[in-house]
């Protein structure tokens, strides 16, 4: 059975850049700051996926079926 853990990598960041995701993030770690900014960048992608599907999903439930299983809560 084999496991995936992480990757190492070895990539140019400006310092500036660096620095800045650093005091975003609230880290002084950069492997934290990286794994982090991915991560959100991942969400964010995401999201903005789900948010252009709005209105698409005509099939999927209508504010009378809403409204039902609200009620029955």
């Amino acid at each position: 059975m084999c496991y995936f853990y992480g990757m190492k990598t070895t990539i140019d960041i400006p310092e500036q850049s660096m620095l800045g995701l650093l005091d975003a993030v609230g880290t002084t770690s950069k492997k934290e700051a990286v794994n982090k900014a991915i991560e959100s960048y991942i969400r964010q992608s995401e999201l903005q996926k789900i948010r252009s599907m709005r209105g698409r999903l005509d099939d999927f439930m209508s504010n009378q079926d809403l409204e039902a299983m609200r009620d029955e809560r």
